[in-house]
């Protein structure tokens, strides 16, 4: 096939055959995850061979192709790698939740964060406050952090406010 095309054709394809063997050599992993996009495209390319291209897949196997093909004709969309991003509202919580209640470690607040119906991990809620600039302070990574009174009230005041003092006695 490759007598039909003129000389200088044949020399691009060598030349882009040579990057393609120079860049699969320096790659780090075996495995190369492509994008939906990049599927789709491979796609496009393959069906301009008839999808015969098991010996031109140099990025997935054969296999994947063909079953990328299955997923393309019965109309499956392709789905994007990895996990799912964290939503605003989880990122915005536990920021509220670790400026209104100061004593709380990120275990607690992923605990927290669980009853509201939002899920991670305390790791997870310690990159969060990290890049919001949420930092523990001295205080907060001894065990038990000393507490004056105001701040607390300060900390506490609504809740404090809503809460009913009278009582009756019982004769």
């Amino acid at each position: 096939m490759a007598q039909i095309f003129s000389p200088r054709h044949n020399a691009q394809i060598r030349l882009l055959k040579a990057q393609i063997r120079i860049l699969q050599a320096r790659v780090p992993t075996q495995r190369i995850a492509p994008s939906p996009e990049e599927k789709s495209e491979l796609l496009r390319l393959g069906a301009a061979c008839d999808h015969n291209v098991a010996n031109l897949m140099k990025v997935v196997k054969p296999a994947t192709y063909r079953r990328w093909l299955n997923q393309s004709n019965k109309g499956q969309p392709f789905k994007p790698l990895g996990r799912p991003r964290l939503t605003q509202e989880l990122r915005d919580t536990a920021i509220r939740m670790a400026k209104e209640n100061i004593l709380w470690g990120y275990r607690r607040i992923a605990g927290e964060l669980k009853k509201l119906g939002l899920y991670a991990g305390a790791t997870t809620v310690k990159r969060i406050l990290s890049e919001a600039g949420i930092h523990p302070t001295p205080e907060k990574e001894k065990k038990k952090p000393p507490l004056d009174w105001m701040t607390f009230i300060a900390a506490h005041i609504e809740s404090i406010v809503a809460t009913d003092f009278f009582c009756k006695v019982r004769p």
